[in-house]
């Protein structure tokens, strides 16, 4: 338990370091100055509706990435009952592979969020100061990604992997 509290709350702190340094280059990439952009915004007329796309896009991107999680975790499961195995050697495997599909699905989720951001940014005219990023609910999307992630991949699966290693050592 002790290890997937350590594992949720270190993945969560890198997470937010991670998302205030790219956030950071993003501001330092769109304006020479908090009143100077350094290109022009993109989007033009259209700058809400494009905003409002990249918006409802991380929701879809996220709804989305569950939904593949879930078919590879059943088709791990279909294959794996489907062997010759015992019940211990089907547990390990699919602790295994979800543990990895989970880090996976953290870190891919938070590229679409940060890809969605950027663009995002890219149609706005206002400068925004360095805490701002840490009140958007997307920095707070992340984090909790990156916790429960690493919570799980990291910290739970080993953990289970080895009470199970363990009950088999006693049978």
């Amino acid at each position: 338990m002790k290890s997937m509290i350590f594992f949720s709350v270190g993945g969560g702190i890198i997470a937010l370091i991670l998302w205030w340094a790219a956030m950071m280059l993003l501001r330092k990439a769109n304006w020479l100055s908090p009143s100077k952009r350094r290109f022009d915004t993109r989007g033009g007329n259209n700058r809400s509706e494009e905003i409002k796309y990249h918006n409802e896009a991380i929701y879809r991107d996220f709804e989305y990435f569950f939904k593949v999680t879930l078919a590879i975790l059943g088709g791990i499961a279909f294959v794996a009952t489907r062997e010759n195995v015992t019940a211990t050697e089907i547990s390990m495997l699919l602790l295994l592979s979800a543990g990895g599909i989970q880090v996976i699905a953290g870190a891919t989720f938070a590229l679409f969020i940060f890809f969605h951001q950027k663009s995002k940014i890219e149609r706005w005219n206002d400068y925004f100061s360095w805490w701002k990023p840490a009140l958007w609910q997307e920095c707070w999307m992340i984090v909790s990604m990156f916790a429960v992630s690493a919570g799980i991949g990291f910290g739970a699966i080993p953990e289970l992997l080895s009470i199970l290693s363990r009950m088999t050592e006693t049978r």
